[in-house]
């Protein structure tokens, strides 16, 4: 039985541009261009209260959502039941048709979530985020047993978690990383040996198993730093143990914000690709980074770390004067580019030479105004970079990006503002929530992010917020997904038709032809 929550994939279209500093008003339309779009399909998912964070595609074109469920009412079709606790985990897995195959959820009777993911090469499953005590662990597994907390940012006590799934949904291995603070889990990097790169968030531990990993010698940074840190590792293809255990990032923090880790990848030299934010200073740029002069407040960060975890390779800054954050998750490309986004209200943001937006539309100041995208070439340099937003204050952000093959950039996110630019194909022109309340926004750029190739709203009367996005390896399908509080979605082809907290829609990207807009 199909119960009350929303959650959305879309496809993206992409058209050709020009460049905007900012709207007022009535969006700018832009003109359309390469694809023909149409909705694949769209159906509110879960129920009341869902946390939708990550979407997977996998070869065949399945699709792979998950975060957490508030109540008991979850929908499932395998796995146990609801654990009692404030959240568990949920997951669930549709065709690229929109018909559900499986969908499960895994926690215990604290407070557990999944925040990344990502899928190998015949559909398995990795997701890895926050849980509590009693969270479901496999046997051999390098770590069952919770390690406490105290409770951070409004949450449960907890520790990270990494786990595997098959395609068919059964729990391959499922482990804890984490000490005697609290530790989350908010980035992921799936590499060919099965083995993955996860990374925090944060932790507040001061006793994370650095000194567990199988590689020889110490690693980057073995003790925690400041109030708080964020961390990396590498767990094995069995889950059984770890290549190695990090902290990263400054050590003069000293609780004055969040510091973690929402971006992973790996370059072209096996290099450890990391994107974050941190209100800590004291981290020396390398030689050849592109921004070496740190701005103020929360500011962001690129990184590399050597694939041992044991040497700083690249850092780098970015970011301007006002507060700046990269969002999940971040992506790499086969060349070892790395693609992030996020929001900032910096009015010096770094943006590159004839980037789509150069100023900041929003009010900036303390606020994350406005959001951004940027493309970070395998040898340290700022290869792309746009703001995008609208008159109105933030918070206005993007999530992902992921990319096709011919190094177009798509991104979805949330936004305020009314008069964002649009191109003229847009299945849903116009914002539909009132003035003040977040709709969902896709985006494709161009690879030198000069030109909007493709940007529509899609929403309902309530919030809606676009919270990630997928792309099928053909470049034919893009998912995005999200949470709503609205009860007017565009639905096609649902399995689901009662609103609720999170929905799932899917575009197919066509060449160009007709283009209709969205009922």
């Amino acid at each position: 039985m199909v119960s009350r929550t929303c959650l959305f994939v879309v496809v993206l279209a992409v058209g050709c541009g020009t460049g905007s500093d900012a709207g007022q008003g009535s969006p700018e339309v832009v003109p359309a261009g390469e694809f023909d779009v149409s909705l694949g399909f769209s159906t509110y998912w879960g129920s009341a209260g869902a946390v939708n964070r990550t979407v997977a595609v996998d070869d065949a074109g399945s699709v792979y959502m998950a975060g957490g469920a508030t109540q008991a009412e979850w929908p499932t079709t395998r796995g146990p039941a609801h654990a009692g606790g404030s959240a568990d985990v949920a997951i669930a897995k549709f065709t690229r048709d929109g018909e559900l195959v499986w969908s499960r959820l895994l926690g215990g009777p604290s407070e557990d979530y999944a925040y990344v993911s990502a899928v190998g090469p015949n559909g398995e499953l990795y997701i890895a985020g926050r849980a509590g005590d009693d969270f479901p662990t496999t046997p051999n597994a390098f770590d069952t047993t919770f390690s406490g907390g105290r409770g951070d940012g409004g949450h449960s006590p907890s520790d990270a978690f990494v786990a595997k799934l098959s395609a068919d949904g059964d729990l391959i291995y499922s482990t804890y990383i984490g000490g005697s603070g609290d530790d989350n889990a908010r980035a992921i990097h799936l590499l060919p040996s099965g083995a993955v790169i996860v990374a925090g968030g944060n932790t507040t531990s001061p006793d994370l198993p650095t000194g567990a990993g199988t590689a020889a010698g110490p690693v980057l940074k073995p003790a925690l730093g400041g109030r708080r840190d964020s961390w990396v590792a590498i767990v094995s293809a069995g889950g059984e143990s770890l290549e190695f255990c990090t902290y990263f990032g400054p050590n003069d923090d000293r609780g004055r914000g969040d510091e973690t880790i929402r971006a992973l990848g790996v370059d072209a030299a096996g290099n450890i690709w990391i994107g974050g934010t941190t209100s800590g200073t004291d981290i020396t740029p390398t030689e050849d980074a592109f921004q070496k002069t740190r701005g103020s407040g929360a500011e962001a960060f690129i990184a590399k770390l050597s694939r041992d975890g044991r040497r700083l390779v690249y850092f780098s800054w970015l970011g301007g004067a006002g507060p700046d954050e990269i969002e999940t998750e971040g992506v790499s490309d086969s060349s070892g580019n790395f693609f992030v986004a996020g929001s900032t209200g910096s009015v010096d943001f770094p943006t590159t030479t004839g980037a789509f937006q150069t100023v900041l539309s929003g009010g900036g100041g303390d606020q994350f105004a406005d959001a951004w995208v940027a493309r970070i070439d395998n040898d340290g340099a700022l290869g792309a970079a746009t703001l995008f937003g609208g008159s109105t204050d933030g918070p206005e952000a993007f999530f992902g990006p992921v990319v096709d093959s011919r190094g177009n950039i798509y991104v979805a996110g949330r936004f305020r503002s009314d008069d964002l630019p649009v191109t003229a194909d847009a299945l849903q022109p116009l914002k539909a929530g009132p003035a003040g309340v977040q709709d969902v926004f896709f985006a494709v750029f161009s690879p030198d992010a000069t030109r909007l190739l493709y940007g529509s709203y899609f929403g309902g009367f309530g919030l809606d917020r676009g919270r990630h996005i997928g792309i099928h390896r053909s470049g034919g399908e893009v998912y995005v997904i999200g949470e709503t509080e609205s009860d007017d979605l565009p639905l096609r082809d649902a399995v689901q038709t009662s609103p609720g907290g999170a929905f799932i829609a899917m575009f197919r990207m066509g060449e160009a032809s007709g283009r209709g807009r969205l009922p």
